[in-house]
């Protein structure tokens, strides 16, 4: 079970509001995979808290490579073989969800070429052929700021799903 101290979700709050609150969660989320994303790896997290990482790594990996370099790098599977987007929804990041449900469109219609493995050169060239990403990356990276406010709320409200809180 994630644990999280008490007197750090205050100075994280008072000091960073609610971006910060998250960030205690997403750091501990991210230990759990710092050894890749095994079978022991996911399956120590309930659904909801992979929720919340997959939200964290989404726009990690959105700010870095996209949804080609989401390919790439192996984690579509995560995104779009489960209901992150449905989810999404239920948490109250609905601008989000609608967004991830596009982008899964454009993935499943071209899911061959963009998990295939790729040189440099066809890598750089697959972000001009799916270029259809673009405004969606863009949308959900301006959205962040406004959609993590939701988030945190969502969590605070229902802490005890996705950590144990240390008094």
């Amino acid at each position: 079970m994630i644990e999280i101290k008490e007197t750090d979700i205050i100075a994280a709050v008072e000091t960073g509001g609610h971006k910060a609150f998250l960030e205690l969660f997403f750091e501990e989320y991210r230990k759990v995979f710092a050894d890749g994303y095994t079978a022991e790896a996911m399956q120590s997290l309930s659904f909801d808290q992979h929720v919340v990482h997959a939200y964290d790594l989404l726009i990690r990996e959105l700010d870095e490579e996209g949804f080609v370099g989401m390919a790439q790098n192996g984690y579509t599977p995560y995104f779009f073989g489960n209901p992150f987007a449905r989810k999404f929804k239920e948490f109250g990041l609905v601008k989000t969800s609608k967004l991830m449900y596009k982008a899964q469109d454009i993935y499943e219609a071209n899911k061959k070429d963009l998990e295939r493995d790729k040189d440099e050169e066809e890598f750089v060239a697959s972000f001009e052929t799916y270029e259809a990403f673009d405004p969606i990356e863009e949308e959900i990276l301006e959205l962040q700021e406004s959609e993590m406010e939701i988030l945190a709320s969502y969590v605070d409200e229902h802490i005890e799903e996705f950590a144990h809180i240390i008094k």
